[in-house]
């Protein structure tokens, strides 16, 4: 997926129908949908939160692998994780 530079007028498509707009201070999430009253701001410190929570939270490989697909990719992460207990034990 290729996201381009964002603005307010242009927002970025992320997927699942979420949008990101950015305001030269943080990122403003919305749904695709017409009566979309909600919104969720992230400013930078947010930002850095959820960027920590990601890298930390989510094992490597279980978002995507080389074809994006993130079942194949986690299979792969439980039989490495399996492997990784045989040879200990």
């Amino acid at each position: 997926m290729t996201i381009q530079r964002t603005d307010m007028e242009n927002p970025a498509y992320l997927g699942d129908g979420l949008y990101a707009y950015f305001d030269g201070n943080g990122v403003e999430l919305r749904l695709a949908r017409h009566d979309n009253k909600c919104a969720v701001y992230l400013e930078p410190e947010v930002m850095q939160s959820l960027d920590l929570f990601y890298r930390v939270a989510v094992p490597r490989g279980v978002i995507h692998d080389d074809q994006g697909d993130h079942r194949r990719a986690a299979k792969k992460l439980t039989q490495s994780r399996k492997a990784q207990t045989a040879a200990s034990a």
